[in-house]
């Protein structure tokens, strides 16, 4: 169920942000193309009960979105408020995190992405 939910996950960002390159340790899947916002989607070293995390590049996120860099943050904050799931952190790199332990909360995720970056309305 764990890799179903993760894989789910992995396409329906796919369809946000193109291909995700694996990455080397094997514990996440990241877009790291500027221009359609970087993100890495975590499958290992998540907060108990995720099933994934997908951490975000605020100043990409913002550049592609047409936003400033506060207003990203806060859609970051609100959407993860709203998912009402715990993260974990990354020291090195620190972006903001959203964690889903279902399909339907990865989905309300993918929806709200593309709504934010004006793919589809809401």
């Amino acid at each position: 169920m764990e890799t179903h939910v993760f894989e789910s996950a992995r396409l329906l960002l796919v369809e946000i942000y193109g291909s995700l390159s694996e990455v080397e340790s094997g514990t996440s899947v990241r877009c790291k193309r500027a221009e359609k916002g970087k993100i890495t989607l975590y499958r290992s070293k998540l907060a108990p009960g995720n099933r994934g995390e997908i951490a975000f590049d605020v100043d990409s996120m913002a550049a592609r979105a047409g936003k400033s860099s506060s207003e990203t943050r806060e859609f970051l904050t609100e959407l993860k408020s709203v998912n009402g799931r715990p993260t974990e952190r990354n020291i090195k790199y620190d972006w903001p995190r959203v964690g889903f332990s279902n399909i339907e909360e990865a989905q309300f995720i993918a929806l709200r992405l593309r709504h934010f970056f004006g793919m589809t309305p809401l």
